[in-house]
């Protein structure tokens, strides 16, 4: 006598199911949230560092088509051996 187990594999379906809901819900919850971008960079003076970190977080979100940035919170400053770097958290939109 061959015994053997029969089981539906519905595995498949039900991944691809809540995968859909998922991203539905992530595309729903970001449309009306701006992204958070940071940009990091080095200088001669903190100004300066704290500029191009400005800019290379403008130019991470340009790229995902966001034009419109604020800087969030205080930029962080500090000295890596005798280089002073900068970093600085956006929310563009």
């Amino acid at each position: 006598m061959n015994v053997g187990v029969h089981a539906r594999r519905i595995g498949f379906p039900l991944t691809m199911g809540a995968a859909s809901v998922t991203v539905l819900a992530l595309t729903a919850a970001s449309a009306n949230a701006a992204a958070l971008y940071n940009g990091c960079s080095f200088g001669s003076t903190p100004e300066r560092a704290i500029q191009k970190a400005i800019y290379d977080a403008e130019v991470s979100a340009s790229g995902d088509g966001l034009f419109n940035c604020e800087v969030v919170g205080e930029p962080q400053v500090w000295m890596d051996g005798s280089t002073i770097r900068a970093s600085v958290d956006m929310a563009c939109s």
